[in-house]
């Protein structure tokens, strides 16, 4: 993989999980504490249009042709995205001792 291309999945991974319920924050706090055998991704939700949209964004920012976008797409959603299923996020994190991701969301979701 080339550098911009790295690069990009970078930036996709950093902005999907700065938008995610928990985001980065919880990541980076050091006394949250995640079980070894546990798939980080899992505790992580983001709504599979807003991941969409942040791959989209970066596929224009970093001019990838509209024939190399799906091909993105699949490597972000079967790489270390956030998960987009809610039900498996909160057995997850329910598994792992922390609190489920739709607590969480109670007061934002209309």
């Amino acid at each position: 993989m080339n550098n911009d291309r790295k690069e990009m999945y970078d930036d996709i991974f950093e902005e999907a999980y700065s938008r995610a319920t928990p985001g980065l924050e919880e990541i980076e706090d050091e006394e949250v504490e995640y079980p070894d055998d546990v798939n980080v991704p899992y505790l992580h939700f983001l709504d599979g249009d807003d991941l969409e949209e942040v791959i989209e964004d970066y596929c224009d920012e970093y001019d990838v042709p509209s024939s190399q976008e799906m091909q993105v797409k699949r490597n972000v959603v079967f790489g270390k995205s956030p998960s987009t299923s809610l039900d498996n996020v909160d057995r997850a994190r329910e598994d792992a001792g922390l609190k489920p991701v739709s607590e969480m969301l109670e007061g934002e979701i209309s």
